[in-house]
């Protein structure tokens, strides 16, 4: 569900440019006041209304690290470039190494796994002896084209797949 919300904002988002919130835009145009004391007193009103705001949950504000993690934890999902996540100025992530959770057998040498994060992924192919990562190794998954992913396992052959859930 949340991945269709964002997939609705985007399509907003891609219509106009990201604006700010009012309550940004009402504590950076204090700066534009030159008495003292009057922007002083702006500054405290727009603060204390921008502090209400994030405790009503009507404005949220994200570190650079919040914003990576959220892109690490959609990798592998096709998601639109939202202006929320950074835009241009960081580069897509074309891999990610993680440690499985959890294995089990979809049958013809194919299997689902579960990394730590939470991510389920399965393969779109067999291995070639039936042989199956274990839990705690680790797993490097790769951005292919065509929105195809390989993923690689010590001692296993490079497989196609893609993320489940």
């Amino acid at each position: 569900m949340p991945l269709l919300a964002l997939a609705l904002m985007s399509a907003a988002a891609a219509q106009a440019p990201a604006q700010n919130s009012s309550e940004i835009t009402a504590l950076t145009a204090c700066r534009a006041i030159a008495e003292p004391e009057a922007r002083l007193a702006c500054y405290d009103k727009a603060a204390g209304n921008l502090e209400q705001a994030i405790a009503t949950k009507q404005v949220t504000v994200l570190t650079r690290k919040d914003v990576r993690e959220t892109k690490r934890s959609l990798f592998g999902f096709s998601v639109p470039k939202l202006p929320f996540f950074g835009g241009d100025d960081e580069p897509e992530s074309k891999q990610i190494i993680a440690k499985v959770a959890s294995v089990r057998s979809t049958g013809y040498g194919k299997f689902q796994f579960k990394l730590d994060d939470g991510a389920w992924w399965e393969t779109t192919e067999g291995t070639r002896f039936g042989e199956l990562p274990s839990a705690g190794q680790n797993v490097t998954i790769k951005r292919g084209t065509m929105g195809n992913y390989f993923i690689l396992f010590p001692g296993i052959q490079p497989l196609r797949g893609r993320r489940v859930s």
